[in-house]
């Protein structure tokens, strides 16, 4: 196929300015204990990767690796967009320090943006800084993966069991806390179950961290999130401390689940019952009605899709057990997907008094001016942030409406201007939905630096994380990623 075909210029063109974003986002990502002295032999290479072996460059081998991570990259045809494989790690701290990263030309000829690129190497970049089952019995800490069984009967009668794996890091599952608002006691982040041998195990379970950048496969809609769970969960490995008040560009706020509590963290998706308006955008059944996606920027629909089989341990809809969501790494839960991608703040039709443009956003509401009514709709209005009250506000007509200062579900059905008919609801979190963009926060100051003790590497044992005393006391340094374009074949 042409797609399969790519030159280098093509490669040089592309890859060059979005490396150089790439560095400069890591750079002030995360910082490292540095490893000095990194040298290789003589025709090292890495072995693990897409379409055979990947030499080591010469220059590496000659004058020893200087930067904290090498990435060589290629752009082999491949059946995934990109592969990552480790090559090589510090025999003292077991921290990666080179892997080889992949990209099918489909990465440069049918990603559908330059957000949508950037995303994607900081993905596999995130898998070779260690974010891979591979490096999880390395880390400083021990003890990281709690294995458990989870059963499920269908409508049939048969039940089945899948082993579920939960990364249990202490900062990580601090940050799970956090983000779920869910203050009980925690088996740890999902890891996924489905998928290639490549994805099941190394990547945040999609069903619970929709949107967040270590899911198995891009959300739809929305941008990718590299949110304090990634972070927490990098520094977790011992090796690096995160600037969790560094925005990366082109990233968004992790808001599924954001404050809905425990449902998601332990229940299947037909038991999550959110709440409010927002219930429907999480779990739907119904493909005719029309509601808000759960970052309410977006109509939305429920996109159901019926199966040759029941779903058996993936089935959620027990009237209907062979239909389901599309997609597999949201184990088949079906849920409210945009209407379009620029959704509320772009351009569409609707009711002659709906606002579309960059201050809207979807409103759960059946209201009409001259039509019948729908028992449930959706809307996308104008709003307003009223910080000195934390109070969102929505404009109908002329007339401006409050939701409630505790961001507390409510419907409204009065106070329109006459010639309305019908309801609008505020969404429960509205505000911190709508209004706060920047709701990834510290979990601790990352200054002065918390310092660990580097294992030996004698064995397996590990020390624990405790801080150091001054005369054995690391220095975290900026991270320096060298990525080189290797030869396309």
């Amino acid at each position: 196929m042409a797609e399969d075909v790519i030159n280098s210029l093509t490669v040089y063109t592309v890859l060059t300015q979005l490396l150089q974003e790439v560095q400069s986002i890591l750079s002030k990502l995360l910082a490292v204990q540095p490893v000095t002295n990194i040298a290789y032999q003589q025709d090292s290479k890495c072995v693990n990767g897409v379409g055979g072996p990947v030499p080591i460059p010469n220059e590496f081998i000659t004058n020893g690796q200087t930067s904290d991570l090498l990435i060589l990259i290629t752009a082999r045809p491949s059946a995934s967009v990109a592969t990552t494989a480790n090559c090589y790690k510090d025999r003292n701290s077991n921290r990666p320090i080179s892997a080889h990263v992949n990209l099918d030309p489909n990465f440069f000829f049918k990603m559908s943006s330059y957000t949508d690129q950037i995303g994607t190497l900081l993905h596999e970049i995130t898998h070779a800084l260690g974010f891979s089952s591979e490096f999880y019995d390395g880390f400083i800490s021990a003890n990281t993966v709690f294995k458990t069984m989870k059963s499920f009967t269908d409508a049939s009668g048969v039940a089945t069991s899948k082993t579920i794996n939960f990364l249990k890091t202490p900062r990580l599952i601090s940050a799970l806390q956090t983000h779920f608002g869910c203050n009980v006691t925690v088996p740890g982040a999902e890891l996924e179950e489905g998928g290639s041998p490549g994805t099941a195990g190394s990547h945040f379970e999609k069903r619970i961290f929709y949107g967040e950048l270590m899911t198995g496969s891009k959300a739809t809609g929305v941008s990718f999130s590299v949110s304090s769970l990634t972070l927490s969960f990098l520094e977790d490995t011992g090796w690096y401390q995160a600037n969790y008040t560094y925005i990366v560009p082109g990233s968004t706020p992790l808001l599924w689940g954001k404050n809905t509590g425990c449902n998601l963290i332990f229940n299947r998706c037909e038991d999550w019952n959110v709440g409010g308006s927002l219930s429907e955008s999480y779990f739907c059944t119904d493909r005719t009605r029309t509601r808000c996606t759960f970052n309410l920027l977006s109509k939305g629909f429920c996109q159901l899709r019926t199966y040759d089989t029941n779903l058996g341990y993936y089935e959620h809809i027990s009237t209907n057990p062979n239909i389901g969501g599309i997609d597999s790494l949201m184990d088949y839960c079906p849920y409210m997907n945009p209407v379009s991608f620029s959704g509320c703040r772009g351009s569409g039709s609707g009711e002659p008094f709906e606002v579309y443009g960059g201050n809207s956003a979807c409103w759960d509401s059946n209201l009409v001016t001259s039509r019948a009514l729908k028992s449930v709709d959706a809307r996308c209005l104008e709003y307003a942030c009223d910080a000195n009250t934390t109070t969102l506000r929505v404009r109908v007509g002329n007339t401006w409406l409050d939701c409630p200062q505790n961001q507390s579900f409510l419907n409204i059905t009065t106070g329109f201007e006459p010639g309305y008919n019908g309801y609008i609801a505020c969404p429960t979190n509205g505000y911190n939905i709508l209004c706060d963009r920047t709701l990834r926060v510290p979990l601790a100051p990352t200054t002065p630096f918390t310092t660990t003790q580097l294992p030996t590497s004698q064995g397996t044992t590990r020390a624990p994380r405790t801080p150091s005393t001054a005369s054995t006391k690391y220095t975290y340094t900026i991270v320096l990623i060298a990525l080189v374009m290797h030869a396309l074949l």
